[in-house]
């Protein structure tokens, strides 16, 4: 789900019968839950403004800040060979990481958009239209109910 920017990936508790989340890209854990999707997503709201309106009150950044550092734990033999893979072209280790990933990320996005192309022409559209009225136009939402076998009217894709 996403709202204002920020981002929540729903999970489902079968043991407790419920739908949660947690806001990402935040300082702290704010966790929201609900029944059904309808009760998830105004939760997923609430807690949004909620938490923004306390990081107004407090004067709080309320964003993660990210400063494009990360530690990277690969295994010796990867290692060695981006190492020689750098040196070979000419380039850092770390080049050849950010490339990695920028290459990676671009390919998520644009496997999305096949995905929801596919998702649109295999189902029936007023389904399709509902669901993702539901949950915004990102698709990966629809994915995790079908992983979690919810009959949403869509199972057999």
């Amino acid at each position: 789900m996403n709202y204002k920017g920020y981002f929540s990936k729903p999970e489902m508790s079968l043991e407790d019968g419920i739908l949660y989340g947690k806001i990402e890209g935040i300082n702290d854990l704010i966790t929201f839950e609900g029944e059904t999707i309808a009760e998830l997503k105004e939760a997923f709201i609430e807690a949004v403004d909620d938490y923004l309106d306390y990081c107004e009150e407090i004067g709080k950044e309320a964003d993660k800040v990210y400063k494009g550092t990360f530690n990277v734990r690969i295994s010796p033999d990867l290692h060695k060979k981006a190492a020689n893979l750098a040196l070979k072209c000419s380039t850092t280790l770390n080049k050849i990481v950010e490339k990695s990933i920028e290459s990676f990320v671009q390919s998520y996005d644009e496997f999305n958009n096949y995905r929801n192309s596919m998702l649109y022409n295999c189902a029936q559209k007023e389904v399709y239209d509902q669901t993702l009225e539901m949950w915004g136009k990102d698709v990966s939402y629809v994915q995790t109910l079908f992983n979690y076998g919810n009959n949403i009217g869509l199972r057999s894709l």
